[in-house]
């Protein structure tokens, strides 16, 4: 529904990297699923509220 905000959660695969402290992350959203891409491919906005987003690393 255009204009609601909704609770996602992903479990995404490990990929490990050595970063220097204070290296900054960036995330990218975006989708490149055939079977869940919308077809014809349409301009998409996707609104992300950083103040109610985490991001939380498991030690390994």
């Amino acid at each position: 529904e255009p204009g609601k905000f909704y609770d996602l959660e992903f479990e995404l695969q490990p990929t490990f990297y050595r970063l220097p402290a204070g290296a900054r992350l960036g995330l990218i959203v975006y989708s490149t699923d055939q079977g869940m891409t919308k077809r014809p491919l349409e301009d998409e906005t996707y609104t992300i509220d950083l103040d109610k987003t985490q991001l939380i690393f498991h030690e390994m």
